[in-house]
């Protein structure tokens, strides 16, 4: 699951990521740390994106396609909870993503 992300008492609030119109081949999501609680949002094609950590392209985590994620830092995204963007009215998408909500607030939305 998710960690509450909490520092100093204080939940942090997270974004949601989209990989709705991503190349799915393209996206690294190397897992990122140990526990396999997130993975890698850089690139593997284009310049000055390229992901050139070597175990990423060993652990890879599987995304599924037309999905949500919650953004653990700006280089990585959580795992869990997968939110399938079909849920989302097309209308309210873009909105939604620029929200910044805690991972308890996301997760019973």
């Amino acid at each position: 699951g998710v960690s509450s992300g909490e520092s100093g008492g204080v939940a942090k609030r997270l974004q949601l990521i989209s990989v709705g119109n991503v190349n799915l081949a393209d996206m690294c999501s190397g897992f990122v740390g140990s526990g396999g609680k997130r993975f890698c949002l850089k690139s593997n094609v284009g310049p000055g994106g390229l992901c050139t950590v070597g175990s990423h392209q060993i652990n890879k985590f599987v995304l599924l396609s037309d999905s949500m994620y919650l953004r653990a830092t700006q280089g990585s995204g959580f795992c869990y909870p997968v939110f399938p963007i079909s849920l989302v009215e097309p209308s309210k998408l873009i909105a939604l993503q620029a929200e910044k909500r805690t991972a308890m607030e996301w997760t019973s939305y």
